[in-house]
Order: C-alpha cells, then sequence, then structure tokens
C-alpha cells in the first residue's frame, strides 16, 4: 500500500473497531437482557427460523458490494444493476419462504415455525431495498461514516429486541425485533447516503462475472455453518440449538468484535495495491500481525473465563453454555486469524480461491458435525466446528504460497510472541481461578469476573512486551500499536491544553 492509502486504511481500522467494539458491548448487554427474560427454547425456534431464511438467501448471495469496490471505476450503471438485481432476488427469496414454512414446520413438528418464518421473510425484502450508495463508506475510506452507521443500527436494533422481550416474554421479541431491526437499518441507508437507486439491468454480465464465485462462497461458508443448525435442531432440539447459539455468538465476539473491523477497512486497501504483489504481502503480513496482537489474547482470555463469565452474565438455565463457550472461543480467535486470507483473493480478483477453501471447510466440518452430535451432544458440536476451523489453516496457507508467496516462517514469527503471552496469561487466569473458588454473592461473583479480566490483561501487556524488547524491539504490530497511542494521547493532550 501507498504511504496515504496505508495511513487511511490505518485510520479505517480504528473506526471499524470502534464501531465494533461498541456493537459488541451493545450484543453483549442484549444476550445479558434477553436471557433473564427468555428462555433457551425461545432463542432455538428463532435461530432454525433464521437459519432457513439465510439457506434460501443463497439465492441472492452475490455479494455486489464486494464487486463494486473491488472494481475501482464501478459506475452508477453498475451500482444500479447490483441494486436492481439484489431487490428482486430478495422478493423472490420472501415469496418461497412462505411457499416452504408450512412444510419446514410439518418436518420439525412445531406449527409455531409457519407463522415465524413467514414474518421473518420481510427482513429479505426490506434488505434488498437498503441503499447501495453505502457501499461508498467502504469504498472511498469514509469510515467515520461507516462507523455512525453500524452504530445507530445495532443500538436501535437493541432497544427495539428489548423492548419487545419486556413486553411478550416470548420467542416473537427476537422476531420481531429481527424484522424491525432490517428496517432501521435500511431507513439509515437513504437517510446517510444521498444516492438514490433506480431499476437498471445494463451492468448484469459485468456484475455477475466476479459475483458468481462470490454465490459459491456464500453457499460453501452455509453448509459449512448454517446446515450445522439442521442438524443440532434435529438431534439436540430447540434448547439445544438456543444454547448452541447463545454460546457461539459469545465465542465467536473474537471474530466479530475484533477481525472483522479490521478485515473490513483493509479490503479496500488491498483492492487499491492489489497490482503490486510485494507490497500486498507485506501488507498482509502486517494485518496478520496485528490480528495476532488482539485477537490471540482475547479468544484464549474468553476461554479461561467462560464459566465466571456464564455465573455472572447469564440466566440459569445458560450455565450449561460455559464449557461451549470455552472451546467456541478458541475457533472464533483462529477464524479472526485466517479470514484476512479471502480478502486477499478478492482484492486479486480471484474470488474463486475463497470458494476452495470454504468447500474444504464443509466437508470436513460435516462428518465430524454428525459424529460430534451422536456422541457428546451440543458439546461434540461445539469441538467438532472448532476442529474443522484448526484443519482449514494449512488450506489457506497453501493457497496465500501460492497467490503472494506467503511463506509459513514469516507467518508463524507473527504470531509467537502473541501466542506465548497468550499461553502465560491463561495460567495465570487458571491459577487465580483455581485459589479462589467462585462465591454465591452476585456482587462477590462480578468483582471476581473483574479481577480474573484485569489479571489476564496485566500478564499479556507485559509478557508481550517483555518478548518485543528481547526481540530488539523490531518495527511490528507491537511497534504500531505503541506509536498508534502516543499519537492519539499527543493529539488529545493538545486538544486538551488548547482547551
Amino acid at each position: 500500500m501507498t504511504t496515504g492509502v496505508a495511513a487511511k486504511v490505518s485510520k479505517g481500522a480504528a473506526w471499524m473497531i470502534s464501531s465494533q467494539a461498541i456493537d459488541t458491548v451493545v450484543a453483549t448487554l442484549a444476550t445479558m437482557v434477553l436471557s433473564r427474560l427468555l428462555l433457551p427454547e425461545d432463542f432455538g425456534l428463532t435461530s432454525l427460523a433464521l437459519t432457513l431464511v439465510a439457506i434460501l438467501t443463497l439465492l441472492r448471495s452475490f455479494s455486489f458490494d464486494l464487486v463494486l469496490i473491488q472494481r475501482q471505476g464501478a459506475t452508477r450503471d453498475d451500482y444500479d444493476t447490483a441494486w436492481t438485481f439484489g431487490l428482486l432476488f430478495s422478493i423472490v427469496i420472501a415469496l418461497l419462504l412462505v411457499l416452504v414454512a408450512k412444510p419446514f414446520a410439518v418436518y420439525y413438528k412445531d406449527a409455531r415455525l409457519v407463522h415465524v418464518v413467514m414474518f421473518i421473510a420481510l427482513t429479505n425484502v426490506l434488505e434488498g431495498a437498503q441503499n447501495i450508495g453505502i457501499v461508498d463508506f467502504r469504498k472511498d475510506l469514509l469510515f467515520a461514516r461507516e462507523f455512525t452507521f453500524v452504530v445507530l443500527r445495532r443500538i436501535g436494533g437493541f432497544a427495539i429486541t428489548v423492548v419487545l422481550a419486556v413486553l411478550f416474554r416470548n420467542y416473537w421479541s427476537l422476531v420481531i425485533g429481527t424484522v424491525l431491526g432490517q428496517a432501521l437499518s435500511t431507513l439509515l441507508s437513504y437517510v446517510m447516503h444521498p444516492y438514490r437507486p433506480r431499476f437498471q439491468t445494463s451492468s448484469w454480465r459485468e456484475i455477475f462475472g466476479f459475483s458468481k464465485w462470490n454465490a459459491v462462497n456464500s453457499v460453501a461458508h452455509a453448509m459449512s455453518l448454517r446446515a450445522g443448525d439442521f442438524l443440532i435442531a434435529k438431534l439436540g432440539g430447540f434448547a439445544g440449538l438456543g444454547l448452541f447459539k447463545l454460546a457461539d455468538g459469545i465465542g465467536f465476539l473474537t471474530s466479530s468484535a475484533l477481525g472483522a473491523p479490521v478485515n473490513r477497512a483493509v479490503y479496500p486497501g488491498y483492492a487499491m495495491t492489489a497490482h503490486d504483489r510485494p507490497r500486498l504481502r507485506d501488507a498482509f503480513y502486517r494485518v496478520t500481525a496485528f490480528n495476532a496482537l488482539i485477537v490471540l489474547p482475547a479468544g484464549i482470555g474468553m476461554a479461561a473465563v467462560a464459566d465466571s463469565l456464564c455465573k455472572v452474565a447469564l440466566g440459569e438455565q445458560f450455565q450449561a453454555a460455559a464449557p461451549l463457550i470455552a472451546v467456541l472461543a478458541i475457533r472464533g480467535l483462529i477464524h479472526a486469524l485466517v479470514s484476512n486470507v479471502p480478502y486477499v483473493y478478492l482484492a486479486l480478483g480471484k474470488p474463486q480461491l475463497a470458494s476452495y477453501s470454504l468447500i474444504a471447510r464443509a466437508i470436513i466440518l460435516l462428518p465430524l458435525l454428525w459424529l460430534g452430535l451422536v456422541h457428546f451432544g451440543v458439546f461434540g458440536a461445539a469441538c467438532a466446528f472448532t476442529a474443522s476451523m484448526v484443519l482449514e489453516i494449512p488450506i489457506h496457507l497453501f493457497l496465500a504460497h501460492q497467490q503472494l508467496d506467503v511463506q509459513v516462517g514469516a507467518f508463524l514469527r507473527s504470531l509467537w510472541r502473541p501466542a506465548i503471552a497468550s499461553a502465560v496469561m491463561a495460567v495465570a487466569v487458571r491459577a487465580v481461578t483455581v485459589s479462589w473458588p467462585p462465591p454465591l454473592e452476585k456482587p462477590a461473583l462480578v468483582a471476581r469476573l473483574i479481577a480474573l479480566v484485569l489479571v489476564g490483561v496485566v500478564t499479556y501487556v507485559v509478557t508481550v512486551l517483555a518478548l518485543w524488547a528481547l526481540s530488539g524491539r523490531p518495527r511490528s504490530a507491537e511497534r504500531m500499536v505503541i506509536d498508534g497511542a502516543r499519537e492519539r494521547l499527543a493529539a488529545w493532550t493538545g486538544r486538551t491544553e488548547n482547551a
């Protein structure tokens, strides 16, 4: 990346991480509140309906936004064509959902699914109508606007769902909250961007030429993730699926809250420098190192405090989620590390490479998932998801080596200091956990959790800085974080003094 682009991407990553941090806080609050108002069965019923919607939504999963970002010279016709087909596909999917709702409910022997599926079908139409112009927030590196859009959407959706949960105290609060949350998102897209799409199909060849592989990616992704929901619901029941989805949402925070915003920020920069393979490779190494520095301690720390977290944050009916969270947190951190690689493929205009890895993931996961569910129940399902993610790592490294001459040794060098520091942190947290049994009083439980988190943070920071100093203080991710913190502190101090 050029210096100017790199600076913008760095600021963009900061914006995306900030927005995702707020998003995570709001999502965590929602989980804490809803777990005390609803039952695992409510989460499971809604999750199963959303899984059916997600599977049929594959019919429009062409990721037109990624096409528009990758095509630096995209025209208005390209934007309008992408919006038109997105909306048309969404309407068709909504009609299909209405048709399959009854057979789906019969298969799972629960008549409630009929109306739930039909109602959630509205989200597809609303999402398809969303303003395509907001793609420019990422394409033009306008991350402050993206930040505002994401935060307003999440806070609004949270408020709506919590109010409905207080009123209804059942699964309908989740169902209606999903629809109204998407309606809010669509409304915000038109308020925050002046672009007004119109019906147009003239650029369909250009759009679909790139997007067909994005559709394959989505199908493979759904097969490796969503198909598991059908198996869990059938073999573990709605309560088992609800428990798994709640644990997966918490355990996956490492990837969604930390890895995902970085990837969203760096992809436009990757696309701008895709013509220069050495620069793109160097950028990939830097992003991997930065991701490792933050996601390794977050994921391992989440696993270490999973039991205490459940006791504090969730209701009594969700205490069985603790071991699931511990296992799925490891899956989340691995996903956060490897999910950067497909963005390189997309920047290079080779989305089919991402398809290959996702298809491999599905082939690996589904047999493991079946065996895990049959022999170990929902906990076995969690182990299967994590194991399949581990087995996916060499596939990504092989493809990255082919395309960018990424070396395994260089990749591992970006991980070793955070990995060792995270291991030391886990030992320290475990020692405190064993020596300090969980008290019965809730305030004492909260204090214990805060103490465990502080022990983990201090141990990790001290250890990783010590290892960095012993390594000769290289210009690495640690240096980037330190320099960034100094710049922000200097800017804040300057503003304070001026005030």
